[in-house]
């Protein structure tokens, strides 16, 4: 937060910033509840193996969402899936449907963290570094705080 102070930056607060801001929070939350959901599913191989596809994603959107052409990357990213497809062959390690779910929810983990990567990018040049870095923490955390509610899985109409 101290970084923050330090940042002189005008902030012009309009209507694509707010929604990149709460955009970042919201991908930032649901990479980590799929994250930390797979290594409770599957093995942390596994969720881990999984998450890493972000790279892969970044690569194969870059052109369309950037403009950057990396040579070979559309061909690495496929090599890279296909291994990634192997590890999870039913049967491979343990309970088969287990380790599908987790590597699925690695997957979507890995999709949310490639999508915050570009949201992240172009904020940075709008509000700071170190404001991007506060406020992905900040709304991320207001976003999550029904999920460290244990009561709110047992909720029903008649406790109203």
């Amino acid at each position: 937060m101290p970084l923050i102070a330090l940042d002189r930056r005008a902030i012009t607060w309009d209507r694509r910033t707010r929604w990149l801001v709460v955009a970042m929070g919201a991908l930032a939350g649901c990479n980590l509840l799929t994250f930390f959901a797979a290594m409770t599913v599957t093995t942390v191989a596994v969720a881990t193996l999984t998450h890493y596809a972000a790279p892969l994603i970044v690569a194969v959107l870059a052109p369309r969402l950037e403009g950057e052409r990396i040579r070979g990357a559309p061909l690495a990213a496929l090599v890279g899936m296909v291994g990634l497809a192997l590890i999870m062959v039913p049967g491979a390690t343990g309970d088969s449907g287990q380790v599908v779910l987790g590597g699925l929810l690695g997957f979507a983990s890995a999709v949310t963290y490639a999508l915050l990567v570009f949201v992240v990018r172009r904020l940075g040049p709008k509000i700071g570094e170190a404001r991007v870095i506060s406020y992905q923490g900040l709304v991320a955390g207001l976003l999550m705080v029904p999920f460290t509610i244990p009561e709110l899985g047992s909720l029903s109409t008649s406790m109203v």
